[in-house]
Formats: C-alpha cells, structure tokens, sequence
C-alpha cells in the first residue's frame, strides 16, 4: 500500500478528450439513483418526523419561523434554514404529495457529487469515480437519504464544506477560505451539530499546519467570531437546544451496543436487523471487516476523517442524540475514506478485500430492502396511508377519529383533503394541529372538546402512548359498547430493546387501533358528558 500525500489532487487534471466522457461516466449512477429514490417513494411511508416538519413549513411565512425556535415534543428548537427553503418548496408545489420529497433527493445527489469531488482531491479520479458507486449501492442512503428532515440538506452542505475546505488546502486564497466561511455560516444555521463538526475540522487545520500554528490559530480565532455573529439569533434556541438535550441514561454496556448498532445501520441500513442471525451475522463481520480494512488502507488526511467520523458518532452517543436519521450528519466522512482507499490502495489483494467487505454490506442491506419482511423497525412500511384512507371513510359516515401520530394525521389530511373549503386545494398543514375538523382529534384536544361522541369512534395509537392517549382508551371502555381491536406492524426489535436497553419497553406492536360503537344501539351506551361547570361572575368592580 502507498502512501498518499496531504490533499494530493492527483487525478483532479482532466486528461485531453477524456474529460467529458469520464464526468458522464460518473454522472450516470447518480442519474440512476435519482430515478429508483422517486420511482420508489410511495413504497416508502413517511415518518414521523417527516410529518412534523412538513406541517409546521407549510404554513405562513412567520408561523415557520416561530415553529423553527419553538420547544415541543415533534420538533425541538432547530436552525430554520431548511424549514424556509421547504416553505417555498411547498408554495411552488401545492403540497404535491409526490413531490415532497424530491428536494432530499436533489440535495443528496448534489452532496454525493461534491464528496466525490473531494475524494478526487484526496486520491485521484478512481478515487472519485469510487465514491460515486459507493453512494448509488449505499442501503442507508437509499432509506434515509430521501426523508423531508433537511438532514439530506445538512449532507449536502457537509460534502461541499469538505470540498471546499480540501479545495483551499490544495490552493489557498481569500476567496477559497470565504467559501468555507459561507458553506460553515450555511451548516450552522442548518443544524446545532454543525457546532461539533466544525470545531472537528478547526482541529484538521492546525494538525495540517504544524510548524504554523500562530497564524493558523489566529484565522481560525476569526473564523470563529464571525460564525458566533452570524449565528446570534440562534443563540437562545441553541441554548434551549442544548438544555433540553436528552442525555444518555443508559449503562456503558448498553451505550456501547447502541452505538454498534448505528454503526451497523449507517452501512447496512435498518432493512436487514442483526438479530435475523443468518443475514445479520455475516453483515455485522462484514462491515467490522470494511472498516478495519479501510483503516488500514488510508493514510494521513484520509485515516483522521476516518477517526473524526468515529469521534463525531461517540459524541453523538454521549449526548444522546444518535438515531438513524441523523447518521447522516456523519456519513460523508465515513464515506471519504472507503472511497479514498479503494482508488489508492497498491495491493490489489487488499484492495478486492475492501470491495468484497463492502460488496456483502450491501448485498445484505438491498436483499433487505426487495424482501421487506426483515426491517428493524417498521416505520418505513407503516400502513398509515391505508389506515388514513379507513378512516377517511368512517369520517365520511359520520365516525370520529382520535389519533397520536403525526404521520397518521399527514396521510389523513392528503385522504380527506382538508380543508376541502380550498379549491384548487394544496397542502397548509396537518390535522388536527394546522388545519381543524370537528371529526378529527388529538387525544388532548378531544379532552378539552368535552369529549365529544359519534356513533362510531376510531382510536388509532401508535406506541409508546402518552398519558392523554391512555385516558381517552379508558374512557372509551367505559362508556362505549362494542369495540375491535387491531394490532400492526409488528417491532421485531422489541426483545432486544427489552433486553439491552430498556426493561420497560412498549409491547411488540406499534400500532394499535380500536373501534368503538357509540351510539343508540351500542352494547352499552354510552354515559352522559359530564356539564362544564360556568365560570364565576365577574367582581364588579
């Protein structure tokens, strides 16, 4: 294996009549990609954060705003950047429902081919090319990649930021380190981890330049300040970020395993769980394999990405805030080193040892994906869009829904089109929090309402469910008759939560749902509402 020098832009030179040729060559996978992530969106149920975010951007300009700073339980305070950007979005397009998602996907493919300019930079055009078919057969990219949260928005910003910072180490200039400055202002006002990732690359930089340490910490020291003015109106809600954050309260032995299971998804996506032994034994070793080999492989810059990957997830850990959606915040420099060792390793031995690693990760991960029967967790193939059509026809009748989700009310908004008094209609925001309807209810809002009854009641949970959802079920049982029951999707990752990291973990279900016939001819009728109680007159005064 050779050794390469810092951002060496071997391969960067195009080679006389080759140049076109070779930008087709690596523009076709990501076409490709492009085409399977919209040709296989409606497989693909929207999550619940997804939903949040898509309510709360398609309202009113100064309602987005207030929202972005604004604590609550589906979206903690975070940088507006991307919720402005999905406002207009979803101002140009109605709300369009196989067009929400479409901006993800152009700023992955736009991340994807930065990063593999930056892989260029590091190891050559092989490199490069190298990271563009890494992207394309990447299982979690496949998945995560095309979620309305703007953590594809981050990716991207992630990738161009290591480009143009690879960029202005090869060839420094005031304009080059300007771009940084902009991509880094851009980051920060995307998402609070941006923070840690930043000072990350402060400390690339002064390893980068031992022997010049003055200078460099003096740019860095205005660097810094010019990110802090920037970012001063995102200093309470950073700070209320940062109180609010939810800590890791788990032992070390489960901290650990948490952390070797993200890993474990960031590469083989949460389509294959680890605990179906047959697909998830051979996937585990494999990705083990890949990364050990990839660090082996690289050196110099290309090795310490690798590591800051590592130390941006052990963070994560601590502070605990790592899921699957924001792996994303930490793909791209796990993704530089592969691609950097596969277009320089010498040793073409090692070098098919790599591929064939990498080659198993995602055989595992898109058998995965083609059978849909061995998912982690459900959400992805959630039946929210049928149980919204369900209950868009009990609404229809003249039933009640009372629900917990807000995929669920997302999917229900687009089935009953509300609010219908819009024509043409277009998306402002879900059920029931943006848009009202005397059928629709949270559960809170239904106990506030006085607990209004239609002759038939759906309750629809998804678990864990909170206090408010459990009273309104109780209640239900007493004064309701006939009731039917339905469990779906199924947790297979119930046992191994229950066993490594939380004892008290909800059933093997997520989804409950519950009919309840209320009305005349119901088994037992239901009792009375209890009368609101009249305020007290008011003092004269």
């Amino acid at each position: 294996m050779r050794r390469l020098p810092e951002s060496s832009s071997k391969g960067n030179t195009p080679v006389a009549g080759g140049a076109v040729p070779r930008v087709l060559l690596d523009a076709a996978p990501l076409l490709a990609l492009g085409v399977l992530l919209f040709s296989s969106d409606a497989r693909f149920t929207f999550l619940d954060d997804e939903a949040t975010i898509l309510s709360n951007a398609a309202q009113p300009l100064r309602a987005v705003i207030a929202a972005a700073f604004r604590s609550s339980p589906g979206a903690p305070p975070h940088p507006l950047l991307y919720d402005l950007l999905l406002h207009v979005w979803l101002s140009l397009t109605g709300g369009a429902p196989t067009l929400l998602r479409v901006p993800s996907f152009v700023f992955f493919l736009a991340g994807v081919w930065l990063l593999s300019r930056a892989a260029l930079r590091i190891g050559g055009q092989l490199s490069g090319t190298s990271m563009i078919w890494l992207t394309a057969l990447w299982p979690y990219g496949f998945h995560y990649a095309r979620l309305a949260t703007g953590y594809s928005f981050a990716f991207f910003l992630i990738a161009a930021l290591t480009w143009a910072y690879l960029s202005h180490a090869a060839e420094p200039s005031l304009s080059a380190w300007a771009l940084v400055c902009l991509l880094a202002i851009l980051l920060i006002w995307t998402s609070y981890f941006g923070w840690i990732l930043l000072a990350v690359l402060g400390v690339e930089e002064m390893i980068r330049n031992r022997g010049r340490e003055s200078a460099t910490a003096a740019r860095l020291a205005l660097t810094a300040a010019l990110l802090a003015v920037t970012s001063v109106p995102l200093w309470r809600s950073f700070a209320s970020a940062t109180r609010d954050a939810p800590g890791t309260h788990l032992s070390w032995r489960a901290a650990i395993f948490n952390l070797a299971y993200h890993l474990y998804v960031l590469m083989v996506s949460e389509s294959v769980a680890p605990w179906y032994w047959k697909f998830g034994i051979p996937a585990a070793l494999a990705v083990v394999a890949s990364l050990v080999l990839v660090f082996v492989g690289v050196h110099g810059q290309a090795r310490r990405f690798l590591l800051y990957a590592a130390l941006l997830l052990a963070c994560m850990g601590v502070i605990g805030t790592v899921n699957s959606e924001r792996l994303l915040l930490v793909a791209p420099w796990f993704l530089l080193p592969a691609a950097v060792a596969i277009g320089t390793v010498h040793a073409s031995t090692w070098r098919r040892l790599i591929a064939l690693s990498l080659a198993i990760v995602a055989g595992v991960g898109w058998y995965g994906v083609l059978a849909r029967v061995y998912y982690a967790q459900p959400p992805f193939v959630e039946p929210w869009g049928d149980l919204a059509v369900e209950a868009g026809n009990a609404i229809r009748q003249g039933g009640a829904v009372i629900g917990n989700d807000p995929a669920f009310f997302l999917y229900l908004t687009y089935a009953f089109r509300a609010p219908q008094s819009i024509s043409p209609w277009r998306y402002v925001g879900s059920l029931p929090s943006v848009v009202n309807y005397p059928q629709v209810w949270s559960a809170d809002d239904w106990e506030a309402a006085g607990r209004p009854l239609r002759p038939t009641v759906l309750w629809i949970a998804k678990a864990p469910e909170s206090s408010s959802v459990d009273e309104a079920s109780k209640w239900l049982d007493q004064n309701c008759g006939d009731r039917i029951d339905r469990h779906l999707a199924r947790d297979s990752s119930y046992v191994w939560r229950q066993r490594f990291l939380d004892p008290a973990a909800a059933g093997p279900w997520l989804i409950e749902v519950r009919q309840y016939s209320c009305g005349a001819n119901s088994a037992a009728p239901p009792a009375a509402t209890p009368p609101v109680a009249a305020p007290p007159p008011a003092k004269s005064r």
